[in-house]
């Protein structure tokens, strides 16, 4: 399994927009709408399936390049997660999919890709654990140190995440020439965030409790809190929040 998110040699150039496209299921081209993916010739959209093509509640890559209305599959169903990750994946890739299908097919590039994904996929897939197709980032990251508000050069009260939430406070004082806000010298410990590319659309979940402020404090401790908190450990360096490991079970 990728451990680090591939680099984005095709980037996503524009919104998504609706396409339609007809996908051959059997002897019927059955009408389809995908979403463009900012890789040209890729579309992101439901898989159906069964006697009435029924959405099966998975999705799948579609190759339809421009030109075309027949789209052909590039995935097997997959969970929503896995197929919008393998989009990323895909675009770290340096393939033109937006060829005929016939290129495509015959392009050993092309079907070494596939293979390789569809691997990924099958790799991610434990025992106890289903995990993310690759990993955007590592979990355990050093806590910043905190600001505090002083009074005649001691500290007085809480510590707080941010310089703007110590001075809101440091306001709510009478007037003070000796009142300031400093920030600690030293790091309080270790914060934990979710590794998983798509958490949070780019703004990953924290460890947190009641609050939005992640917690803080020496690995072991935090460690435990995780596992209450239904917290998912991959490996040494990745954890993955509640809602992404929910996310990716088939």
């Amino acid at each position: 399994m990728l451990c680090t998110k591939p680099r984005d040699g095709n980037a996503a150039e524009e919104a998504p927009r609706l396409t339609l496209y007809y996908l051959a299921v059997g002897t019927d081209l059955v009408p389809m709408h995908g979403e463009t993916t900012g890789i040209a010739g890729l579309l992101f959209g439901p898989a159906v399936g069964g006697s009435r093509n029924a959405f099966t509640r998975h999705w799948m890559l579609i190759h339809r390049p421009d030109g075309t209305r027949i789209g052909t599959r590039v995935t097997q169903d997959l969970p929503y997660a896995y197929a919008r990750e393998a989009v990323l994946w895909l675009a770290g890739r340096d393939l033109d999919w937006n060829r005929p299908a016939e290129q495509v097919r015959r392009d050993p590039r092309a079907k070494d890709l596939q293979t390789e994904l569809h691997g990924a996929f099958m790799a991610a897939q434990g025992l106890t654990l289903a995990e993310p197709l690759f990993y955007a980032r590592t979990s355990w990251l050093p806590a910043p140190p905190p600001w505090r508000i002083w009074q005649s050069d001691r500290p007085a009260g809480d510590a707080f995440a941010t310089f703007e939430a110590a001075a809101a406070e440091a306001d709510l004082h009478e007037p003070d020439p000796d009142l300031t806000v400093r920030r600690d010298d030293a790091s309080p410990g270790w914060t934990l965030r979710c590794a998983a590319p798509l958490c949070g659309d780019g703004s990953p979940a924290w460890l947190t409790v009641d609050d939005d402020t992640p917690l803080h404090g020496a690995r072991d401790a935090l460690t435990a809190d995780a596992c209450v908190l239904d917290w998912a450990r991959a490996s040494r360096q990745h954890w993955l929040c509640p809602d992404c490991v929910r996310d990716h079970q088939r």
